[in-house]
């Protein structure tokens, strides 16, 4: 009995002995407690473990509920005691302030058939999170008001009874915040418009509040306006979110309307004018071609806009037009749209080549007798020149205009031909390259300056490109020289390698911006973005803004660059192989690259990127 007793002892002691050696189990190292973790940061969780496949993550605050949003998993290597796993904290307000928070495992064994359940651990005491916090404020409050019974919005004179239309701009001024939603209040004369927005990058936004009800009597009022008036969003400063501004309302039976020649139904503001009355302006020619060749079949794109408050503009308001496009003979004409929404695009299309080389003025003009009532009758003609080259075989067509099929003044010498017809040709008899022969080359001098476009200070400013391939310069008379050189160097580049290069804005000299988003309507034409339309993908961010930040302006994603990229492309110029050959200037200086469209544009980007240079140091330049 005693050596059978004894043997059912050394059993049970082995086994207690086997099941605490194999047995599952779990312990968390990091964060331990105490420590002040920040959102959005990643850390490195340790634990250890015996026994387990995987280990789910989650945070328990000190009330011991677990936070939603906070779970992660690991696989476990089954013979790895100690394990780490890079957490990233979030980035939420609802985790930051004064709660604490626990680390919480759950870990899943290797053996399920092993007896007890599934191993957990928490940390030994709490740690908390913080966050860098934003700051929001209220740049700009403006006020308009919609007049008669149509939806017509004027500044001044503000009169009752007048619905009104608030412009807020907003802009976070200190740090970055997520992708959280607030409200923006505006309180006036007992009367409040409130209106969701969101944020999520550093950056200015721009919001309207208005509602039928926002009409005042004769008086003096305070307008309020609140970004995040319920305190949503934690920020640095709670008490620089509001922006007032003081109305005076008059009485609208005290103030007459003056009227235009578009007003003889109803009266309204000056500027505005009656659904009957139409305003059409053009404000851009484009070709298919950015250098067009003699005789090469291109189209030539008139572009307008309309701007009226009434119905659809059918095609018999638009066929009212004189085109006069200097040695071009047309084929076909087309418009866009045979009907057109109110503040909708449209464009005359004209197909046909031109029948010599040189600069070639393109003008248009829609209704030239004035045969069309409209608000504005200056807005309705528009210029544009652009330079015509010699076809692939040699061809320059009728140069003089002596309707032979050669020239007696054909140009004898061409230079920078690659094939292609873009052929830079000079007249003996009138060669306007500055004399400024190469003295000796400056080797050192001409590695630093390869790719930048320099002016001389000593001369009227001609403008000249070091290559950055073999560092010699090239000078650049004019706009259509310019582009012509463009055209000849560039390097052929993919849309996804162009995306990784930044964008670069210059903004010396005007252009025409028709969505007032802060993008040229020819940059948008490169971009691809709408340049009717300022918010082109329609998360509340206009372009400009978006582009500006970093971010797609065509999607929710931020850009990304590729450092290594950049700098191999400094000072090149760039044509996009997948869409229409747009040409970009990748500027040395900062690596962002410049949208040169047409010629003119080309020529103003590069005398504004360029760096002076005196006549003895070009001379040591090679050409």
């Amino acid at each position: 009995m005693k050596k059978l007793l004894l043997f059912f002892g050394l059993l049970l002691t082995s086994l207690v002995i086997a099941d605490s050696v194999s047995a599952a189990s779990l312990e968390v190292v990091y964060p331990s407690g105490g420590e002040r973790l920040k959102g959005g940061e990643t850390y490195e969780f340790r634990l250890n473990q015996v026994g387990l496949k995987s280990v789910r993550i989650r945070l328990e605050n000190s009330e011991g509920y677990t936070m939603t949003g906070t779970s992660a998993s690991i696989d476990i290597d089954s013979d790895a005691s100690q394990v780490s796993y890079q957490y990233t904290v979030p980035n939420r307000p609802d985790l930051e302030g004064d709660n604490e928070y626990k680390v919480d495992l759950t870990g899943y064994k290797l053996d399920s058939s092993e007896p007890g359940g599934n191993p957990s651990a928490q940390s030994d005491g709490y740690f908390s999170i913080y966050r860098d916090l934003p700051d929001l404020v209220i740049t700009d409050l403006q006020v308009k008001q919609s007049v008669g019974w149509l939806i017509n919005w004027s500044s001044e004179p503000l009169v009752s009874n007048n619905r009104l239309y608030f412009d807020i701009v907003t802009a976070n001024e200190a740090n970055p915040i997520g992708n959280y939603s607030s409200k923006i209040r505006i309180e006036v004369g007992g009367m409040v418009c409130e209106r969701e927005y969101s944020t999520s990058v550093l950056s200015e936004y721009t919001t309207s509040c208005s509602s039928s009800d926002l009409k005042l009597s004769p008086g003096t009022y305070q307008a309020i306006a609140t970004i995040d008036p319920e305190n949503n969003v934690a920020e640095v400063d709670e008490n620089n979110n509001t922006q007032t501004m003081t109305l005076e309302i008059i009485d609208a039976n005290e103030y007459v309307w003056p009227i235009n020649e578009c007003q003889s139904i109803y009266p309204l503001p000056e500027g505005h004018y009656h659904e009957t009355c139409l305003d059409i302006f053009i404000e851009d020619i484009e070709l298919s071609s950015a250098s067009p060749k003699v005789n090469e079949e291109i189209t030539i794109a008139v572009k307008g806009v309309t701007d009226f408050t009434g119905g659809p503009v059918t095609l018999g308001d638009l066929d009212r037009y004189d085109n006069n496009f200097q040695d071009f003979i047309t084929t076909n004409i087309a418009i866009t749209e045979e009907l057109i929404n109110p503040g909708g695009p449209f464009e005359y299309l004209f197909t046909g080549h031109f029948t010599s080389i040189g600069q070639k003025e393109l003008h248009f003009q829609y209704d030239p007798l004035n045969r069309k009532n409209e608000a504005s009758e200056s807005n309705n003609e528009y210029t544009e020149v652009v330079s015509v080259v010699a076809s692939s075989n040699g061809d320059i067509g009728d140069a003089d205009g002596d309707d032979e099929a050669t020239d007696d003044d054909e140009p004898t010498e061409c230079i920078g031909g690659t094939g292609d017809g873009q052929l830079e040709c000079m007249d003996d008899s009138d060669d306007d390259t500055p004399p400024v022969p190469t003295l000796y080359v400056d080797q050192n001098l001409t590695n630093r300056l390869k790719g930048k476009i320099l002016l001389q200070v000593e001369e009227h400013g001609e403008a000249w490109y070091v290559r950055p391939d073999d560092g010699k310069r090239m000078y650049m008379a004019d706009g259509d020289a310019a582009y012509g050189m463009m055209r000849n160097l560039g390097l052929g580049i993919t849309n996804a390698d162009l995306a990784k290069i930044p964008i670069g804005f210059e903004d010396r000299f005007e252009c025409l911006d028709t969505d007032g988003d802060g993008l040229c309507n020819k940059l948008e034409d490169g971009l691809g973005t709408d340049k009717y339309k300022a918010d082109s993908d329609g998360d509340g961010f206009d372009d400009g803004t978006e582009i500006r930040s970093d971010y797609q302006p065509l999607g929710p994603d931020k850009l990304s660059y590729d450092n290594n990229l950049i700098n191999r492309l400094k000072g090149k110029i760039l044509l996009q192989v997948e869409a229409h050959g747009e040409a970009w200037y990748i500027n040395p200086d900062d690596g962002k690259r410049y949208y040169m469209p047409d010629g003119p544009s080309a020529y103003q980007i590069m005398r504004f990127l360029s760096l002076g240079i005196t006549n003895s140091d070009l001379a040591k330049i090679d050409t």
